[in-house]
């Protein structure tokens, strides 16, 4: 499975690739990453994303991706 991992946290996201190893991720600290690999034509089946961001709540990124 694809999955786009969207987290300011850093112990969050290495934990996040730890938990799901058998899958193939991506892993990015901001909505604004993510939203690049989205523009970029990366396809994936899931997204998990941090509720409480600075820019952005995780809520909003996922309207927007």
């Amino acid at each position: 499975m694809r999955i786009l991992v969207i987290d300011d946290n850093e112990t969050h996201r290495k934990a996040a690739k730890a938990q799901l190893k058998n899958h193939e991720l991506t892993v990015v600290g901001s909505y604004d990453e993510g939203q690049e690999r989205v523009a970029k034509g990366h396809k994936f089946e899931a997204v998990l994303v941090d509720i409480l961001m600075p820019a952005m709540s995780g809520i909003e990124a996922c309207r927007q991706i």
